[in-house]
Protein backbone atom coordinates (compact mmCIF):
# COMPACT_ATOMS: atom_id res chain seq x y z
CA UNK A 1 0.00 0.00 0.00
CA UNK A 2 2.22 3.00 -0.24
CA UNK A 3 2.59 5.98 1.97
CA UNK A 4 -0.24 8.04 2.57
CA UNK A 5 0.99 10.66 4.89
CA UNK A 6 -0.64 13.74 3.12
CA UNK A 7 2.47 16.39 3.89
CA UNK A 8 1.93 19.51 6.10
CA UNK A 9 2.18 21.55 3.69
CA UNK A 10 -0.64 20.63 1.65
CA UNK A 11 -2.94 20.25 4.75
CA UNK A 12 -1.51 24.23 5.43
CA UNK A 13 -2.22 25.21 1.58
CA UNK A 14 -5.46 23.11 1.85
CA UNK A 15 -7.01 24.74 5.24
CA UNK A 16 -6.43 28.13 3.73
CA UNK A 17 -8.54 27.41 1.21
CA UNK A 18 -11.25 26.58 2.88
CA UNK A 19 -10.37 29.76 5.55
CA UNK A 20 -10.70 31.78 2.05
CA UNK A 21 -14.11 29.66 0.74
CA UNK A 22 -15.80 30.49 4.62
CA UNK A 23 -14.68 34.06 3.70
CA UNK A 24 -16.41 34.35 0.36
CA UNK A 25 -19.52 32.67 1.30
CA UNK A 26 -19.81 34.90 4.34
CA UNK A 27 -19.60 38.00 2.35
CA UNK A 28 -21.76 36.64 -0.01
CA UNK A 29 -24.29 35.76 2.84
CA UNK A 30 -24.19 39.87 4.50
CA UNK A 31 -24.40 40.75 0.54
CA UNK A 32 -27.57 38.88 0.14
CA UNK A 33 -29.16 40.13 3.85
CA UNK A 34 -29.03 36.96 5.45
CA UNK A 35 -28.88 36.36 8.90
CA UNK A 36 -24.71 35.67 9.41
CA UNK A 37 -25.08 36.75 13.17
CA UNK A 38 -27.14 33.79 13.87
CA UNK A 39 -26.37 31.55 10.64
CA UNK A 40 -23.47 31.81 9.47
CA UNK A 41 -21.18 30.94 8.03
CA UNK A 42 -19.15 32.33 10.37
CA UNK A 43 -15.88 33.37 9.20
CA UNK A 44 -13.60 34.20 12.60
CA UNK A 45 -14.76 31.01 13.61
CA UNK A 46 -13.25 29.60 10.61
CA UNK A 47 -9.77 31.54 10.87
CA UNK A 48 -9.54 30.16 14.57
CA UNK A 49 -10.02 26.97 12.71
CA UNK A 50 -7.76 27.54 10.38
CA UNK A 51 -5.06 28.67 12.93
CA UNK A 52 -5.67 25.77 15.38
CA UNK A 53 -5.33 23.51 11.86
CA UNK A 54 -1.75 25.30 11.28
CA UNK A 55 -0.50 24.58 14.65
CA UNK A 56 -1.53 21.37 15.45
CA UNK A 57 1.81 20.39 14.16
CA UNK A 58 4.74 19.00 16.64
CA UNK A 59 6.40 22.97 15.74
CA UNK A 60 8.23 22.62 19.20
CA UNK A 61 10.61 19.97 16.53
CA UNK A 62 11.13 23.16 14.30
CA UNK A 63 11.98 25.49 16.80
CA UNK A 64 13.52 23.40 19.97
CA UNK A 65 17.30 24.81 19.63
CA UNK A 66 17.13 28.76 20.73
CA UNK A 67 18.57 30.12 17.29
CA UNK A 68 16.98 32.96 15.70
CA UNK A 69 15.26 32.69 12.11
CA UNK A 70 16.20 35.52 10.16
CA UNK A 71 14.47 35.02 7.21
CA UNK A 72 12.26 37.80 5.79
CA UNK A 73 9.13 35.54 6.47
CA UNK A 74 10.80 35.27 9.98
CA UNK A 75 10.89 39.33 10.45
CA UNK A 76 7.58 39.65 9.57
CA UNK A 77 5.56 37.50 11.54
CA UNK A 78 7.69 39.41 14.84
CA UNK A 79 6.71 42.67 12.80
CA UNK A 80 3.09 41.81 12.58
CA UNK A 81 3.53 40.81 16.49
CA UNK A 82 4.32 43.56 17.25
CA UNK A 83 1.26 45.18 16.81
CA UNK A 84 -0.47 42.83 19.41
CA UNK A 85 -1.97 44.39 22.81
CA UNK A 86 0.14 42.28 24.87
CA UNK A 87 -1.37 42.49 28.63
CA UNK A 88 0.47 39.75 30.38
CA UNK A 89 3.94 38.05 29.73
CA UNK A 90 6.07 38.59 26.89
CA UNK A 91 7.45 36.47 23.94
CA UNK A 92 10.94 37.16 22.58
CA UNK A 93 11.12 34.62 19.54
CA UNK A 94 9.12 33.58 16.63
CA UNK A 95 9.36 29.77 18.78
CA UNK A 96 7.78 31.08 22.18
CA UNK A 97 4.94 33.18 19.90
CA UNK A 98 4.03 29.64 18.08
CA UNK A 99 3.76 28.24 21.09
CA UNK A 100 2.08 30.43 23.02
CA UNK A 101 -0.78 30.82 20.43
CA UNK A 102 -1.06 26.42 19.86
CA UNK A 103 -1.58 26.31 23.50
CA UNK A 104 -4.33 29.16 23.68
CA UNK A 105 -5.51 27.54 20.94
CA UNK A 106 -5.79 23.77 21.81
CA UNK A 107 -6.78 24.81 26.01
CA UNK A 108 -9.90 26.81 24.55
CA UNK A 109 -8.16 30.00 25.96
CA UNK A 110 -9.47 32.26 23.97
CA UNK A 111 -12.71 34.55 23.72
CA UNK A 112 -13.77 36.44 20.95
CA UNK A 113 -14.43 40.46 21.60
CA UNK A 114 -16.96 42.34 19.98
CA UNK A 115 -20.52 42.80 19.82
CA UNK A 116 -22.50 42.02 17.35
CA UNK A 117 -18.93 41.49 14.99
CA UNK A 118 -16.25 40.02 16.47
CA UNK A 119 -13.46 42.38 16.12
CA UNK A 120 -10.72 40.99 18.54
CA UNK A 121 -9.50 37.67 20.25
CA UNK A 122 -8.33 37.96 23.50
CA UNK A 123 -5.94 34.49 23.89
CA UNK A 124 -4.00 33.60 27.27
CA UNK A 125 -2.01 30.58 28.90
CA UNK A 126 -1.57 29.33 32.47
CA UNK A 127 1.36 27.55 33.85
CA UNK A 128 1.69 26.34 37.20
CA UNK A 129 2.47 28.35 39.86
CA UNK A 130 6.10 28.95 41.32
CA UNK A 131 6.98 26.04 43.37
CA UNK A 132 4.53 23.44 42.15
CA UNK A 133 5.00 21.05 39.88
CA UNK A 134 3.94 20.77 36.04
CA UNK A 135 0.40 19.91 35.89
CA UNK A 136 -0.19 20.82 38.82
CA UNK A 137 -3.71 22.19 39.41
CA UNK A 138 -3.09 25.21 41.08
CA UNK A 139 -2.00 27.46 37.79
CA UNK A 140 -2.04 31.65 37.26
CA UNK A 141 -2.29 33.27 33.81
CA UNK A 142 1.33 33.84 32.35
CA UNK A 143 0.56 35.11 29.30
CA UNK A 144 -2.29 37.81 27.48
CA UNK A 145 -2.70 38.74 24.31
CA UNK A 146 -5.88 41.06 22.56
CA UNK A 147 -5.31 40.45 18.77
CA UNK A 148 -7.35 42.20 15.84
CA UNK A 149 -9.02 40.00 13.54
CA UNK A 150 -7.15 41.48 10.58
CA UNK A 151 -3.98 41.13 12.32
CA UNK A 152 -5.01 37.16 13.37
CA UNK A 153 -5.55 36.48 9.61
CA UNK A 154 -2.21 38.27 8.78
CA UNK A 155 -0.23 36.36 10.69
CA UNK A 156 -2.02 32.74 9.94
CA UNK A 157 -0.69 33.94 6.13
CA UNK A 158 2.82 34.86 7.20
CA UNK A 159 3.19 31.99 9.72
CA UNK A 160 1.86 29.17 6.20
CA UNK A 161 4.61 31.80 4.04
CA UNK A 162 7.38 31.04 6.63
CA UNK A 163 6.26 27.17 7.33
CA UNK A 164 6.70 27.03 3.42
CA UNK A 165 10.16 28.16 3.66
CA UNK A 166 11.26 25.33 6.44
CA UNK A 167 13.56 22.73 4.78
CA UNK A 168 12.14 19.76 7.14
CA UNK A 169 8.54 20.84 6.37
CA UNK A 170 7.41 18.08 4.41
CA UNK A 171 10.19 15.09 5.55
CA UNK A 172 9.23 12.13 7.67
CA UNK A 173 10.46 13.18 10.60
CA UNK A 174 7.24 14.91 11.70
CA UNK A 175 5.63 11.50 11.80
CA UNK A 176 5.75 9.89 15.29
CA UNK A 177 4.00 6.69 14.16
CA UNK A 178 6.07 4.91 11.36
CA UNK A 179 4.22 2.17 9.49
CA UNK A 180 5.72 -1.09 8.23
CA UNK A 181 5.72 -1.63 4.50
Amino acid sequence: MGNTTTPVRTIMDRTMSNLKLVQRLHKEAVERGDQVDELGPFEVTQLVNSFSGALAHPWERVFATDRQFSSPGAENILRIARHFEVTLGSTETIGELITMFRHAFAHGNIEFLGNPDIEKLRLWNCGPKPGRPRGSRATFKNWEVIVSIHDIERLLKAFVSFAATLDRLDSQDWDDCHADD
